[in-house]
């Protein structure tokens, strides 16, 4: 757990997120959802130095299998929308395929869908069982904008740590780093892009030589986690709620290794344990 001289408070007034929803949420007018929004309190690191280049924040929105008309309807509602439209926005197929073909871009925020794909495989991916972490056969009706991990889908069970580990390894592939944050969002929360948008470009910028330390999100104290047990293990201590939270490259990194015991400190939702971690 990071000590918390690490952290500083956002101004108040960041608003991020715009709501949880079930599906009829989805039919709302939209400037009935705006006006729904949740404030966003963000934490991050005081690491000041030039910018050298425009952010680039990967954010994975926890899905399963089952919810294709869910991601039907964020797609429609806000990552492809025209009249949302930003060239900042693109999905990570997408702007895999441009870093490939060398072709410049503008994007910022990249997304991708995720889920576990293989019911037997374990919920985790562990590099000693020397299976790829994606998923590595042919998928009937594929969703481009899904990545579709090789693990066995779950909640609170490694499906976080192994998000995490995936978007962290894309960095070496193509660059130190090719995303400065990775973030993971609910599939049952509604982000506002442009809100997102500013905070990357005014909050979030990249810092010599690379963003460190940061861990940023809706922040909770120990009185939230929901046991008695918890609030004693997390005294003093704060989490992100597991609507949305976001990470440095280098955290990614950090939670993601096997050679880390996560299971020593993990007793709780992995929201909470993601913190302990």
């Amino acid at each position: 757990m990071l000590s918390s001289s690490y952290y500083y408070s956002l101004p108040d007034g960041d608003r991020l997120l715009e709501s949880e929803y079930d599906e009829r949420d989805m039919t709302v007018p939209m400037e009935d959802q705006s006006q729904r929004r949740l404030q966003l309190p963000l934490l991050s690191h005081q690491n000041k130095g030039p910018v050298l280049k425009p952010t680039r924040f990967l954010l994975g929105i926890f899905t399963t299998i089952e919810e294709v008309a869910r991601r039907k309807r964020l797609r429609q509602y806000i990552f492809q929308n025209p009249e949302r439209g930003d060239e900042r926005v693109c999905s990570l197929n997408d702007f895999l395929q441009w870093e490939q073909d060398g072709r410049p871009n503008s994007c910022q925020v990249v997304y991708t869908f995720v889920l576990g794909m293989n019911p037997n495989a374990p919920t985790i991916h562990l590099d000693s069982g020397g299976k790829p972490i994606l998923f590595p056969w042919d998928i009937p009706g594929r969703e481009d904008d899904v990545t579709y991990l090789n693990i066995k889908e779950n909640m609170n069970d490694g499906k976080t740590p192994t998000w995490f580990k995936y978007g962290a390894q894309l960095s070496p592939k193509y660059g130190p780093p090719t995303f400065d944050y990775i973030a993971k969002l609910d599939s049952d929360t509604l982000i506002s892009l442009p809100d997102l948008l500013h905070l990357v470009d005014n909050e979030l910028p990249t810092k010599h030589p690379i963003p460190r330390n940061i861990y940023g999100g809706i922040l909770c104290d120990q009185t939230a986690c929901g046991t008695k047990q918890c609030e004693r293990v997390m005294q003093g201590k704060v989490y992100m709620t597991g609507q949305f939270y976001f990470v440095s490259n280098d955290l990614a990194q950090y939670i993601s290794d096997d050679s880390l015991e996560r299971k020593a400190i993990s007793n709780y939702s992995e929201d909470v344990d993601f913190a302990m971690w």
